[in-house]
């Protein structure tokens, strides 16, 4: 999933759009810490922090945080001052929504992506200060890190599937590669199988 593309894409086209990262889960949820949606100001939305139930909050307090230029730490569920927004799962979950990161972050980004770089971006929760910095420490199960109000969310890039060869069963398996989300590099050797 890659929000962030999508984010950039709308930044580009001149729209004000919202990092919404799900920062802190108390309890179990669907999505691990890290997991992140991308909110446009005309309510057009990327990626999910929860099993469907949350969703439609989220869009709503992203718009509300572009028209007041202020970003917003919140708690949904267990412990949140939303009486009315309930999780089935009982948790509680900590959502940072983010205005203020550039247009230069999202490009560097999506540029490192591109480049099959492994980068990390560090936000301060209490300033919203961001910086993307090139990560070079070993990766371990989880993609973010936290400590105090310093989260920090690893961005690796999609996992690359060559596939050499000829024929149908390398144009199936280039099909089935793109549709499991996987960054693919074909080379056919013959013409009748080149993409």
């Amino acid at each position: 999933e890659d929000v962030v593309s999508q984010m950039w894409q709308w930044v580009a086209d001149g729209r004000r759009a919202v990092l919404v990262t799900l920062v802190g889960v108390h309890g179990g949820a669907p999505r691990a810490p890290g997991a992140q949606m991308a909110v446009a100001d005309d309510g057009r939305h990327a990626g999910y922090l929860s099993g469907g139930c949350l969703e439609q909050a989220i869009v709503l307090e992203a718009q509300d945080v572009i028209s007041k230029r202020q970003n917003r730490l919140l708690r949904y569920g267990k412990g949140s001052p939303y009486i009315d927004i309930r999780l089935p799962c009982g948790s509680g979950l900590d959502i940072y929504f983010d205005q203020s990161i550039t247009r230069e972050h999202l490009a560097e980004l999506v540029r490192n992506r591109d480049r099959r770089q492994t980068t990390l971006l560090r936000t301060d929760l209490q300033t919203g200060q961001s910086v993307v910095v090139p990560f070079a420490g070993k990766i371990l199960r989880e993609a973010t890190l936290c400590a105090g109000d310093i989260f920090e969310r690893i961005y690796t890039p999609p996992v690359q599937l060559l596939l050499v060869g000829s024929g149908p069963g390398l144009l199936g398996l280039a099909s089935l590669g793109a549709a499991l989300g996987l960054s693919l590099r074909v080379l056919a050797v013959d013409d009748p199988t080149r993409i």
